[in-house]
């Protein structure tokens, strides 16, 4: 955060103080199958200062060139309601998409 000492003479009494410093680590995994029609995948994103993480699961199926079928999900975690990612815990959601190229 920039300009923290502001930040810690502004807060207020009530507020929750913030950490300076905010720690993310990323992961993508990818696996292909059935020669490379079917692609299913895992995005993490995760903070060890806040203890939370964001999870986007997907697969999807090449029915053939031009007709793609996708499903996925948006899954946050996190103990506490003011941090990046738990603030969304309740806002988990799951997803399909059809995709059709000309």
């Amino acid at each position: 955060m920039l300009e923290y000492s502001a930040y810690e003479l502004n807060l207020g009494v009530d507020e929750i103080k913030r950490d300076e410093f905010r720690h993310l680590i990323t992961t993508r995994i990818t696996k292909l199958f059935r020669d490379q029609t079917i692609i299913s995948g895992l995005f993490i994103f995760y903070s060890p200062s806040d203890q939370d993480a964001y999870l986007r699961p997907n697969v999807s199926y090449n029915v053939s060139d031009t007709l793609r079928l996708s499903g996925g999900a948006n899954i946050f975690l996190g103990k506490e309601v003011h941090t990046e990612f738990g603030q969304f815990q309740r806002n988990d959601n799951l997803y399909v998409r059809v995709r059709k190229n000309f």
